[in-house]
C-alpha cells in the first residue's frame, strides 16, 4: 500500500502523515517506530518467527546504540500504557517500498539473552544481508565495514519487540481491513 493510499484508508491526520515521512526519510540506525492513536508504524524491521512452539511467537529485530533502544523502549512502553498495548501494526518495506498491514498485535519489548547471530544458522550470509540492510537504512552514511565493527563491538545492541496477534485479535483486524476497503477471505 503506497503512502499515500494509507492515508485515504485510514483517515489519518495531516501531522501524522508529515509523521511517518520524516520516518522514512530516517537515515539514523535503530528501529523506526511511529505509533499514532491505535496504529503503529514500523520503518523496514526484521522479522524473526518461532513456529517451533505450540504458540508461534513474533519478534521485530534492529540494531541501534544504547541511548537510541533506551528511547525506543520508552516511547512504546508510554504509547503501550495509553493504548493497552494492542495496535494496528504496519510495516514499510524498502523494496519494494510500500506499507504492509500486519494485523492487530501486542506489543512487548523483551530482553532477549540469546546471541541472536546463532538462531541465524548461515551466520556469514545472515550477518551480511543484515549489514546491507542496515547500510540501506542509514541512508549508506555509515560504511559496511563500520557497520560490522559497531556491531562487533557491542556499540550497535539489538533491540527486540514481541508481537502476539493470536486469535483474540482475529476480529480486529478483521475489521481494520473492511474500514480500508479490503474484503475478508472466503471461507
Amino acid at each position: 500500500m503506497k503512502g499515500s493510499h494509507l492515508s485515504q484508508k485510514l483517515g489519518i491526520e495531516e501531522d501524522t502523515v508529515i509523521s511517518l515521512r520524516s520516518l522514512l526519510s530516517n537515515d539514523n540506525l535503530g528501529l523506526g517506530v511511529r505509533i499514532q492513536g491505535d496504529c503503529a508504524f514500523v520503518y523496514d524491521p526484521i522479522f524473526l518467527e518461532n513456529l517451533d512452539t505450540t504458540t508461534p511467537m513474533t519478534y521485530l529485530f534492529d540494531w541501534g546504540d544504547v541511548e537510541a533502544n533506551q528511547n525506543i523502549t520508552q516511547y512504546i512502553q508510554e504509547k503501550n500504557e495509553q493504548k493497552d498495548a494492542i495496535f494496528h501494526t504496519f510495516v514499510y518495506i524498502l523494496k519494494p517500498r510500500r506499507w504492509y498491514y500486519v494485523g492487530a498485535q501486542k506489543w512487548a519489548h523483551t530482553d532477549l539473552s540469546w546471541n541472536i547471530w546463532e538462531t541465524f544458522g548461515q551466520r556469514d550470509h545472515i550477518r551480511y544481508r543484515v549489514i546491507q540492510r542496515l547500510y540501506d537504512h542509514c541512508g549508506k552514511k555509515i560504511e559496511r565495514e563500520t557497520i560490522a565493527e559497531m556491531l562487533d563491538s557491542g556499540a550497535l545492541k539489538q533491540i527486540c519487540i514481541h508481537l502476539s496477534g493470536g486469535d483474540s485479535h482475529i476480529d480486529s483486524s478483521r475489521t481494520m481491513c473492511i474500514a480500508m476497503g479490503y474484503s475478508p477471505p472466503e471461507n
